[in-house]
């Protein structure tokens, strides 16, 4: 009995990476390189720059921007195959659809991450002033709202994780959800684009307001109120949105349906 055991856990293993490979050319695309080539180039430029404008010019260019652009990376995970007409053959192997959504979060999540830590750690590269003038507004200045709830400085990794990671995955969430309801991944990336720019249009709006402050996007760039509140409740909704999607792929009939 153990011997089988141990036999099916070595044809597992054995079979997971190439299930991991397969995985990662579904969910590879142009994108990928298109992302890594504008925020890499972004973050080379604005390092070039004397501190606080790096970082002023990294807030308020990225913050809005880069999410909306990953957020698209989220949203075909699972529809891609469908319009190949292959997302059938997937529902029939011995992985389930909510595993194999699973698994292409995982991975485009890591590279989002990665990417982050990357453009953190050359904007941190910049070189220091050469005075000790500070710019109005500048978000490096507000040290405050992140020393209310973790320690450190709130322009390290962390920090800069969660500044982008945050509405990344709420967007995400949001997306992917309305793409699996609708089976259509242009209504969720309308979706996407509809509430992204409804936080530029009446931005400071949503900032002034007691509730709808919570998810207004550029809380950290442009709004004027506690930042890091906003950003640890999109990351939980996102979180939130993101199961939903978990869970709308145990019962995924509508997914599976012919193209015309």
């Amino acid at each position: 009995m153990q011997k089988k055991i141990a036999i099916q856990n070595r044809f597992s293993a054995r079979q997971f990476l190439p299930l991991m490979g397969y995985q990662v050319r579904m969910i590879y695309s142009w994108g990928h390189i298109a992302s890594i080539i504008i925020s890499i180039g972004a973050a080379l430029l604005m390092a070039l720059q004397i501190k606080p404008d790096a970082y002023r010019n990294f807030y308020h260019i990225l913050e809005p921007l880069f999410p909306l652009m990953m957020t698209f990376l989220f949203t075909n995970l699972m529809l891609k195959e469908q319009h190949q007409r292959t997302l059938a053959l997937s529902s029939v192997t011995q992985y389930s659809l909510p595993f194999i959504f699973g698994i292409r979060l995982l991975l485009t999540a890591l590279f989002t991450a990665i990417l982050i830590v990357i453009m953190a750690l050359i904007i941190k590269t910049s070189p220091p002033p050469t005075t000790d003038f500070t710019f109005p507004l500048d978000p490096s200045t507000l040290p405050n709202h992140w020393a209310d709830y973790f320690p450190g400085d709130p322009n390290d990794i962390p920090a800069i994780l969660l500044t982008f990671g945050s509405p990344i995955l709420l967007l995400a969430g949001i997306g992917t959800a309305l793409a699996h309801l609708t089976a259509d991944v242009h209504i969720g990336n309308f979706t996407v684009f509809c509430f992204w720019f409804l936080n530029r249009s009446i931005g400071l709006t949503l900032d002034a307001h007691p509730l709808f402050q919570h998810v207004y996007l550029f809380a950290r760039s442009v709004g004027s109120n506690d930042w890091v509140t906003p950003k640890i409740f999109q990351l939980f909704l996102g979180i939130a949105f993101l199961t939903l999607n978990w869970l709308l792929l145990q019962k995924s009939d509508h997914l599976l349906r012919d193209l015309a």
